[in-house]
């Protein structure tokens, strides 16, 4: 006999309870055990994460990351999707934040000068840091074409 496991979801919520961000969201807490831990009560360092729940994650964070950019910037509109990925991933890697200081970049984005653009990433610790990355999405955005 397969047991209904809704009664141990419940109760499991009430009891493990958990820690939220200010904005509702779960947050990544030590246990009384001292096990970072997630949810209510999923141990993270003795069970990780299935790639079914670290995808949903990075989408989301994907998904984040698109709509802060059709927010903030201003040519979005005018770029096409390669070009757009290469944003996305920027947002993604170093977030809004730090992307948003790339004033040169930015510039020469709302000018339609993708060869500029793409020299403007180099002048960043971001590109020193992340190497093979940034090369690729320096190529996507001199060429306009997913590779």
């Amino acid at each position: 006999m397969i047991v209904d496991l809704n009664w141990n979801k419940e109760f499991a919520k009430v009891r493990e309870g958990t820690v939220r961000h200010d904005n509702g969201k779960h947050k990544v807490y030590e246990c009384p055990a001292g096990y970072l831990t997630a949810g209510w009560g999923h141990n993270l360092e003795a069970h990780g994460v299935e790639d079914s729940i670290a995808e949903q994650w990075l989408r989301a964070d994907l998904q984040a990351a698109q709509d802060e950019l059709a927010r903030n910037v201003d040519c979005w509109d005018s770029l096409n999707n390669a070009r757009k990925c290469v944003l996305i991933d920027m947002n993604f890697n170093m977030g809004y934040g730090t992307l948003s200081k790339f004033k040169r970049f930015f510039s020469a984005l709302a000018a339609g000068d993708y060869d500029e653009a793409a020299v403007e990433m180099e002048d960043s610790a971001w590109f020193r840091q992340v190497g093979p990355r940034a090369e690729a999405l320096q190529a996507i955005m001199i060429s306009g074409e997913l590779g």
